[in-house]
């Protein structure tokens, strides 16, 4: 489990941050605004996790 924190971590705010956009289109831009970069500092925390848990031959 210890492995997959940090994919696991980033899927989560990916998801807080999909919910804040989502929020945000129906209410007020301020948290669509919050919302979007959350996804990409997210993605970036997969994408960094992955990589780091590949096992190289």
């Amino acid at each position: 489990m210890k492995k997959y924190t940090l994919p696991i971590i980033g899927f989560a705010i990916q998801f807080v941050g999909i919910g804040l956009m989502l929020y945000g289109i129906n209410n007020n831009r301020i948290s669509l605004w919050i919302g979007f970069p959350l996804l990409f500092v997210g993605m970036a925390l997969v994408i960094i996790g992955i990589m780091s848990n590949r096992k190289t031959k």
